[in-house]
This record gives C-alpha cells, sequence and structure tokens, in this order.
C-alpha cells in the first residue's frame, strides 16, 4: 500500500512543479460555469427551485472591468466590484426570468484563478463597465436562451405572434390615446417592450384615427420628467384635436408604486397629483404594464380615486412582475404549461390583450360591447377593454359570475395553475370601488 501511495505521489509532485513553472492554473469558460453553480449551492440556492429561475453566462470580463448593478428603483447605490485585479466571466441568477424588472437577483464574477472575485445581491439588472450586458436587452431572444447555463425548468424561446388583426374604428368623437414605452435602450426587455409599443400604437391609431394617438418612446434618457412629457401629449390633443377623453397605455419597468420612463421614475401620487388633478376635466382610462403595477391601481382607485379616472388595468399584483412573453412553463411539480394563445408576442399580458382587441371590436362581440356601454352609460372603449380583460381572463361571461377562477382558462400563461405568479387586476368604477383580481 506504501509503494501504491508513493508511485502515486511522485507524479503528482512533478505535476505540481510543471505547474509552477508554467505559471499560475488558469481555468476555462467550462470550469467557471462549474465553480458559478457550485456557488449557487453555497448560496442555498436549491436545484430543485419553486418557481422559475435561470442561471445566464453574460459576458467574458477583461481585467480592470468593474461589475456592478442597476438599482434605481429603489435608489441604493450598487458597491460594485471596484476594477477588477483578473479577467473571468460574469454569471448571473435571474429569479424570476422574463420580468419587466425590480426582481431579486445574485451576481458572481468568476476569475481565471478560480477564484469568486466579486458578488452581489441585487433587484436590479448586472452592468458590464456600467453598460448592461447585451443578452439582457432581449429577454425572449435567441442571445438571451444561448446565454442560460442552468435552465432547471427547462425554459424555451417562445415563438413571435404573427398577429395581423387591428381594432375596428369607433366611435372618435372628442376621444384619443397616448402610448408610452418606458423602457430605454440600456434596459432589459427593450426590444420586446419597442416592439410591443408599435402594436399598440398600430391598435389605438385603429381604433381612435392616427391624429388621436401621441406616442412617447423612451430609446434614451430625457430631459423632460414623464409627468412634464404626457401633459405635453395631453395638452396637444386637448388644443389640436378637441379631446376630453384620453385613454394611457403605458409599458415600462416599475417598482411599488412607481413606473419608471425615460429614466425617470413617476410615482402613483405624481400621476394623481399631476395628471388626473391637473385636468380635472378630461376623463381617463389607464392601462398600465409593470412590475408591481397592482400597487399603482391600489393607489388610484377606492378610497384613493379621482372622479375622471373611471377605468383602469394592471397587468399584474401589488407583489408581482410583469413578463415577457413566454409559450410554455413548468411547475414546480414538473408539470409543463402550454400557452392557451402562442400566437401573442413581445409582452406576455399585452399580447394576449391586442388580441382580443380585435376580436372583441367587430361582429357580434362589438355589437354586445356597444349595449354594454348603453346599459352601464359608459363610453364604448371603457367597455370594450373591460370585455377584453375578462375575455384574456378566460370568463365565458362578462362580466364572469362570483367566484369565477381563472387559473384554467386564462391566457395568461403565468397565471395559470401550478405556476400562478402573475394576476392581472381591474379597477370599474361603475362595478365596484374596489379594484378585483
Amino acid at each position: 500500500m506504501k509503494n501504491y501511495i508513493l508511485k502515486g505521489f511522485v507524479p503528482a509532485i512533478l505535476l505540481i512543479l510543471l505547474l509552477s513553472c508554467s505559471g499560475p492554473l488558469r481555468i476555462d469558460q467550462n470550469r467557471a460555469i462549474d465553480l458559478f453553480l457550485a456557488w449557487l449551492i453555497d448560496e442555498g440556492i436549491p436545484q430543485d427551485p419553486d418557481t422559475p429561475i435561470a442561471g445566464l453566462l453574460l459576458a467574458a470580463v477583461p481585467e480592470g472591468s468593474v461589475v456592478s448593478s442597476f438599482v434605481g428603483y429603489e435608489e441604493i447605490e450598487s458597491r460594485g466590484s471596484g476594477s477588477l485585479q483578473e479577467p473571468g466571466w460574469l454569471f448571473y441568477l435571474d429569479q424570476s426570468p422574463g420580468a419587466l424588472y425590480q426582481h431579486p437577483g445574485k451576481i458572481a464574477v468568476i476569475g481565471v484563478s478560480g477564484s469568486v472575485l466579486y458578488t452581489e445581491n441585487t433587484v436590479g439588472w448586472p452592468l458590464l463597465n456600467d453598460q448592461m450586458p447585451n443578452p439582457l436587452r432581449s429577454l425572449t431572444s435567441d442571445a438571451y436562451f444561448q446565454a442560460i447555463v442552468w435552465n432547471p425548468f427547462q425554459m424555451i424561446k417562445p415563438v413571435a405572434g404573427s398577429k395581423t388583426l387591428n381594432p375596428a374604428e369607433i366611435s372618435v368623437i372628442s376621444k384619443g390615446a397616448i402610448v408610452i414605452n418606458g423602457v430605454m435602450e440600456s434596459e432589459p426587455a427593450y426590444t420586446e417592450a419597442s416592439n410591443n409599443h408599435a402594436r399598440v400604437l398600430q391598435d389605438m391609431q385603429s381604433l381612435f384615427t392616427a391624429s388621436k394617438v401621441r406616442s412617447l418612446a423612451s430609446p434614451i434618457k430625457t430631459e423632460q420628467s414623464p409627468v412634464d412629457r404626457i401633459k405635453l401629449a395631453i395638452n396637444q390633443l386637448i388644443v389640436q384635436e378637441q379631446v376630453n377623453r384620453v385613454t394611457i397605455y403605458i409599458c415600462a419597468h416599475g417598482g411599488i408604486g412607481s413606473v419608471t420612463i425615460g429614466g425617470y421614475s413617476m410615482t402613483a401620487l405624481a400621476f394623481k397629483d399631476s395628471i388626473l388633478r391637473f385636468f380635472p376635466d378630461i376623463h381617463f382610462s389607464l392601462i398600465l404594464e409593470s412590475c408591481y403595477s397592482g400597487n399603482y391601481l391600489t393607489r388610484l382607485s377606492g378610497e384613493f380615486a379621482q372622479d375622471n379616472l373611471a377605468f383602469m388595468i394592471a397587468a399584474s399584483m401589488w407583489n408581482q412582475s410583469s413578463y415577457t412573453d413566454n409559450d410554455s412553463e413548468k411547475t414546480a411539480s414538473g408539470q409543463t404549461v402550454n400557452d392557451h394563445n402562442p400566437e401573442d408576442a413581445f409582452v406576455e399580458w399585452t399580447g394576449d390583450f391586442l388580441l382580443e382587441l380585435a376580436a372583441w371590436s367587430s361582429g357580434e362581440k362589438w355589437i354586445q360591447v356597444q349595449q354594454y356601454a348603453r346599459e352601464h352609460a359608459i363610453d364604448t372603449e371603457i367597455a370594450l377593454f373591460y370585455h377584453c380583460f375578462w375575455s384574456v381572463k378566460g370568463a365565458a361571461a362578462i362580466p364572469p359570475p362570483v367566484g369565477f377562477d381563472p387559473a384554467d382558462a386564462t391566457k395568461t400563461i403565468r397565471e395559470r395553475r401550478g405556476l400562478e405568479i402573475q394576476t392581472p387586476r381591474i379597477y370599474a368604477r361603475w362595478v365596484s370601488e374596489t379594484p378585483v383580481p
């Protein structure tokens, strides 16, 4: 036995000597991935998580780089890595893949020496030398899915929809819309948000005519605050088009009680004080696609309601994310849940909503919408949006009966039974002062 050990020991000594002569050990990318996965275990991340989660290799990191995260929603400064003393690889644990941001994640940099050079828990997204890594630009792109190195829920890239239907023009007298994309090019999901913006804009122009719709996009940070930009667009509709009813659609990254548009935060209180109260004679409808949008809805309804906001949709609950499109998910038990309408695209709930908008604005369904509007003395576009909301939920009757459970029928995949991590909400004042899920 001693002889065997010694025989095995001599080559080991030679190997160590050879390594010391050839310089320090440098690991390759595959070994770095192994070390990242081992680090996740040390961090207490379960190998069989209960909710969707993904580990990504975002970029190779040159020596001297600085890794940090964007956490502006919380107004907490990322401590940052400082100048890294060796090259390596930037990894990211996305703990809510596809979410329209502010959600937990973990950042790790593994150096070529095999050391963990930097780690950070974040609710924002990773930055490499103050730039967002390219795979995060589109959360449904090939680049994002190719960056995944740990995929316990076997997520697959969704197929982009081919919707060509558009809603029919409705009564346009005194009615208009403002379509807002708050996501900048430097932020995650910009590709999905900008494509989604184009579709919503097209559909709103079909509903209200092009001259009565204003587009606010945010490819870069603007000098104006969101409130000022929206007020300017409303004034244009009032002066140029004699509009007194305005639908506002916003797709943006969100936090608790706020959305970020063009690099600036707009709170629910600012929306109420500077828009609703500033234009008391204008009747508003608000559709908000962002993380935690249900909190915005709560702060604009019930005891906080304003007389000139009679209708609002939030794509998620106050404590939930809103998501980019996905066609298939796995539950914690391993069951596959397939989207009821895989032809939706870009942003999950809005993609569903636009398909229903086309269906309910013509034929027998449009007659039903008009009749509902007359019976409840509300505007036809509000009645249309109301029907679309419940149709996305999978309701067979509108409004649905008390106790209606959308978990099996809903077209919003992450609302489905076994997933249940996104619950769109609605506030319709003629039905109830209290918003409902």
